[in-house]
């Protein structure tokens, strides 16, 4: 299989490491939440892409909702719809069962 080519990030270096270090206190056990937020078009996927290919895919889990714009009320519906799915018993016991009990 051939390796997919990715553009490069440009100008999200302080958002990029600000969500790196809050993925590696949560690490060290300080929860954390990472909020990526703005107008369309700006790069919220693409950096949050770029996270996700950085990180060990058996132990960071990425929640992902959206929203429509101008729509107050489907803001928290995504948010709870993304946390939902991702607290199902099943997918809890099956990501602990893969990732290494040491992050190192």
């Amino acid at each position: 299989m051939g390796t997919a080519l990715r553009s490069q990030l440009v100008g999200r270096v302080t958002e990029l490491d600000a969500a790196r270090e809050a993925l590696a206190s949560a690490r060290s056990g300080k929860g954390k939440l990472v909020f990526v937020h703005g107008e369309a078009g700006i790069g919220k996927t693409r950096l949050c892409q770029e996270l996700r290919v950085t990180q060990d895919p058996r132990c960071t889990q990425v929640l992902a909702g959206r929203a429509d714009p101008g729509d107050a009320a489907t803001t928290f519906s995504a948010l709870a719809d993304s946390l939902r799915a991702a607290l199902h018993p099943a997918g809890v016991a099956a990501r602990l069962h893969r990732c290494p009990r040491s992050f190192g």
